[in-house]
């Protein structure tokens, strides 16, 4: 993944909460997609993830990227500062 300096409190977006996330990056922007209902308190997460460069080991490669994954999160400070 990025190794960008974020911050993310879980707990005020609807926590917990899933999201369908089909890798695409480095080749275009990922598709990302709430469960359920909508909360406008995810947005900058959700866009963190759309950017986010997902590491993957070579042998998963070919079949992880354009997957997609259902996503639970979890109640929790994400906190990569």
């Amino acid at each position: 993944m990025n190794t960008q300096k974020v911050r993310f409190d879980l707990t005020t977006m609807g926590c917990p909460f899933e999201v369908d996330v089909t890798a695409y990056k480095p080749y275009a922007t990922n598709g990302v997609a709430e469960v359920g209902q909508r909360d406008p308190n995810r947005r900058e997460f959700l866009e963190w993830l759309r950017a986010a460069t997902f590491v993957f080991p070579p042998a998963a490669q070919r079949t992880a990227i354009g997957s997609s994954s259902r996503v639970t999160v979890p109640c929790a400070l994400l906190d990569f500062s």
